[in-house]
């Protein structure tokens, strides 16, 4: 039997932003209750952790849902998809006892094709509850699907007020951790014509000139600071980032920070060295800094988040809407993990050029190098040369591949 094609077809692509709209089948309000909503719920949490998913906003209605997430770099969408529809339509069909019933019509897909159109979707899926009728102010009082919720007299709702009573959303957590003033702004700025009609609220905001926050960030925690803050960045010259981006504990900076290099193309034997070392590093010794890239450097990574030492990680692209990898939370949490980055926001990917580029700035940055192999002709090779000329303190491990270094052997004791 020929595989059925989809109208529009999906498009699949790997650490790509999606808008996902599905439908129950004949739009069935099979989701009409909170414990079945919750089901659905459920599922979602579980499946956003198993595929990678980062997941920037949700809204589950009786007859359909909107997702706005980031796909991993391994799983397709559609597994992400029939992971969520199939665990959903067992359990549902289990609750009714209709087994073999078809739960789910279909899902629509979106790619948001910049930063207005991210934001936009982001508002529609939070007000989605007030824009099908779900939540609604009339002269009675606020109606919850269908229930009235009396007022007390002379008492006013806002949009925050009649959000909060619809539970199935990320409304919740975004008020929870930013604040309601947060989602002022992004309406302010990203508002979605003809879609909704405010004519019952008195309190909606409006149009007006408001500072623009650091939208792009998200993550509040993210701060910018001026290179003039790290002296060791003039040695860059013309080339020093005007601003630096961290994510995390900055006092990690004052400790005595050793900079970590390898090529990719490297003996099994230099690998097995480097993860010996960071057995040692993840106990006591200097900071390690590094982009973490190559195959010894994720080793040694992978070792020092198991262990006390504190980590600092240059990735080579902007620290704006990177997904946070599960393994860095708890460190980060702890304060022994620090994110930094050279780059402006509109820097998503990483290159070969913003590699090279990170790299001189975690030297520059760093006390002591460490290039643990540098094949010959490599672009690790010839920053080893770059920052001996700087009068860096540079290091290599006792291996035949690093003679033509001329470096000095690396120590723990150093």
């Amino acid at each position: 039997m020929p595989k059925r094609e989809f109208h529009p077809p999906h498009i699949y692509t790997q650490n790509a932003i999606y808008f996902l709209t599905a439908s129950l089948i004949r739009h069935q309000h099979l989701l009409n209750t909170a414990a079945r909503r919750d089901i659905l719920r459920d599922v979602l949490k579980a499946a956003i952790v198993d595929y990678d998913i980062q997941l920037y906003a949700w809204a589950i209605l009786p007859d359909h849902y909107h997702l706005l997430l980031q796909t991993g770099d391994d799983t397709p969408l559609y597994k992400f998809i029939k992971r969520l529809h199939g665990e959903s339509a067992i359990l549902l069909n289990k609750l009714d006892n209709t087994p073999g019933r078809k739960v789910w019509y279909q899902y629509w897909d979106r790619f948001p094709r910049n930063d207005k159109d991210f934001w936009a979707y982001f508002n529609y899926i939070h007000l989605n509850p007030i824009k099908h009728g779900y939540v609604q102010v009339t002269q009675s009082g606020l109606w919850v699907e269908g229930q009235l919720q009396h007022l007390a007299p002379g008492h006013t709702l806002d949009i925050h007020e009649c959000l909060a009573q619809y539970a199935h959303t990320s409304y919740a957590y975004y008020t929870r951790e930013y604040g309601k003033a947060w989602f002022e702004d992004i309406w302010a700025h990203y508002p979605i014509p003809n879609y909704f009609e405010y004519d019952d609220f008195e309190n909606v905001p409006q149009q007006v000139e408001v500072l623009k926050p650091d939208l792009l960030h998200r993550d509040k925690r993210i701060e910018s600071i001026p290179f003039t803050k790290l002296p060791e960045l003039m040695i860059l010259g013309e080339k020093a980032p005007k601003f630096i981006q961290a994510l995390g504990d900055l006092r990690l900076l004052e400790r005595p920070t050793l900079a970590l290099f390898c090529s990719s193309k490297t003996p099994a034997s230099i690998i097995l060295h480097v993860h010996d070392l960071a057995q040692k590093w993840r106990v006591e010794g200097p900071t390690l800094i590094s982009g973490f890239h190559s195959p010894a450097e994720q080793e040694a990574l992978a070792v020092l988040l198991r262990g006390p030492q504190p980590v600092i990680v240059c990735p080579a692209r902007s620290l704006a809407r990177m997904r946070l990898k599960p393994e860095y939370k708890a460190p980060l949490a702890e304060g022994r993990l620090l994110l930094l980055s050279p780059f402006a926001e509109a820097i998503r990917r990483a290159s070969a050029q913003t590699a090279t580029q990170r790299n001189r700035f975690v030297a520059a940055l760093a006390d002591q190098i460490l290039i643990a192999h540098a094949h010959p002709g490599s672009k690790t090779a010839q920053l080893a040369q770059e920052v001996t000329a700087w009068g860096k303190r540079v290091f290599t491990l006792d291996h035949p591949a690093n003679v033509h270094l001329q470096l000095p052997v690396y120590t723990i004791d150093l």
